[in-house]
């Protein structure tokens, strides 16, 4: 038994294992960058969205979405982390928070979060 369980681990643990369990990017990146969301109120909220995409042209289907918020430019954040997930089959949303950067509307820290998070969350639902 011991045998097996260490022939088995041993197996699991070799890099040609490691390197099969690792897949290949299925997706390129499509952006639509600078989407006006409104808000509850009519603010618009800066928004960019990145898609999976196949030659050229959006995936179609639905993905699950990684989602950000940020009052600290939502241009700032790196390429590289957006294509790693939207290579990967997942959308990805970042947000300037309201009155920061694109986004219209004044700057109330923690104040608007909740729901303006609550719209971009139902925004991302109906798509």
């Amino acid at each position: 038994m011991q045998t097996r369980l260490a022939l088995s681990l041993l197996t699991l643990l070799t890099p040609g294992a490691i390197l099969r369990a690792q897949t290949a990017p299925a997706y390129d990146t499509a952006a639509l960058r600078n989407v006006m969301i409104a808000a509850r109120d009519g603010v618009k909220l800066a928004t960019d969205v990145y898609l999976p995409a196949r030659n050229g042209s959006m995936a179609a289907g639905k993905f699950p979405a990684v989602v950000e918020r940020t009052p600290y430019n939502k241009d700032s954040v790196p390429a590289v982390l957006v294509n790693y997930y939207v290579r990967h089959g997942y959308a990805v949303v970042i947000q300037d928070v309201r009155g920061r950067y694109s986004s219209g509307g004044h700057w109330r820290p923690i104040r608007d979060d909740g729901a303006d998070g609550a719209e971009l969350l139902r925004w991302i639902g109906e798509q």
